[in-house]
């Protein structure tokens, strides 16, 4: 996720400043953003990333954003994290003089999050040195703090990146078996159904990991023009190693507008025994076991907002969302937000602690 100072995603709290910058701490500076002659599509906004590590990405069909380089970074643990990168991101935009000629959304001094799922997991928080973007048909550039001549020569005067290490790809990949074996994983399969079945649980969510050695360094520029190439639908995301792309939002704010895009309930061409995505997405909607996993989701969501909006829509059936893999069942939730609800970042965190106490 990025927020932006055209959201209220700040809170008025300082944190603490005593660490050095790389872990919080206040640095003055200046942020200016300025309009680019022509405007970037997706694939040339990842085009524009220099380096083959560090990315910051927020890239879907419309724009969206990326940057580089490092203007200030926040790393924290514990239940309170997303509180504590707010804090320190308000605290750091009080340090900047800025500057935006374009004041759209991604514009400024923006802040790309990856928030850890469980307490002991690390969030982390980064305000690049350099951002670009599109929205609404407008590209831009931000520069913030003192960016070096090397950059701003990688970012060249177009706004584009000459990237100083070609892009490489990772050569063979060889996948191996990560915390579980594929038995084990099956197994924990059979007593997650069984504590279903039992009542001691309504839904459980699991997933096998694996773990992919490469030929050759990852370069993560590679991943995401790859993931975005592949999955045109999703947004292709970057922060702090974390490398990705995904059709679900969790929550989107803009004013006092809100949404959120619900998936749960999946189905495959190979498994259905459908051809087209027509007859997927029929078998899909006719699944009561995917309908029941769906409402859970939806219900989750809707319970999280109810008493900060004066306005929320939740739809009575879900739709189906093909992709290029797979499709899923999805509802998009949408409100009005109370004078004085939460920020984008704590509504975010909200929906998150739901899920972590419903599983």
């Amino acid at each position: 996720m990025y927020a932006s100072p055209a959201s209220p995603t700040a809170a008025a709290a300082p944190t603490d400043t005593s660490a050095d910058v790389r872990n919080g701490a206040r640095r003055a500076g200046r942020s200016v953003t300025r309009r680019l002659p022509a405007v970037l599509t997706p694939a040339e906004l990842i085009d524009a990333l220099p380096r083959p590590t560090g990315t910051l990405s927020f890239v879907h069909a419309l724009g969206g954003v990326v940057g580089f380089g490092e203007f200030a970074a926040f790393r924290v643990t514990g239940a309170d994290a997303a509180a504590r990168v707010e804090d320190w991101y308000h605290d750091q935009l009080a340090t900047l003089s800025v500057e935006d000629e374009v004041s759209v959304v991604g514009s400024g001094p923006i802040c790309f999050v990856s928030l850890g799922f469980a307490p002991e997991d690390e969030s982390i928080a980064v305000i690049p040195a350099i951002v670009i973007g599109t929205t609404d048909g407008i590209s831009f550039r931000t520069d913030i703090g003192a960016v070096s001549t090397s950059e701003a020569e990688q970012a060249g005067t177009a706004g584009t990146a000459v990237a100083t290490v070609p892009v490489g790809a990772p050569g063979a990949v060889r996948y191996a078996d990560a915390d579980m074996s594929a038995a084990q994983f099956a197994a924990t399969v059979t007593d997650a159904i069984g504590r279903i079945q039992g009542g001691a649980a309504a839904k459980v969510v699991l997933a096998h990991g694996l773990t992919a050695q490469t030929e050759h360094a990852i370069d993560e520029r590679h991943l995401l023009t790859r993931l975005f190439e592949q999955y045109p639908s999703c947004t292709a995301f970057a922060v702090g190693g974390l490398v990705g792309a995904s059709p679900e939002t969790l929550l989107r704010r803009r004013g006092d507008h809100i949404s959120s895009r619900v998936l749960a309930g999946t189905a495959w061409r190979d498994r259905t025994g459908g051809d087209t995505d027509e007859k997927v997405a029929a078998h899909l909607l006719a699944n009561a076991k995917q309908r029941a996993e769906h409402a859970f989701s939806v219900r989750s969501v809707a319970d999280g907002l109810t008493d900060v909006t004066v306005r929320l829509d939740v739809p009575a059936t879900p739709r189906a969302l093909p992709l290029a893999n797979l499709t899923h069942l999805a509802t998009d939730v949408t409100g009005t937000l109370l004078a004085g609800a939460p920020s984008a970042l704590q509504l975010a965190a909200r929906l998150h602690a739901l899920d972590q106490q419903r599983l």
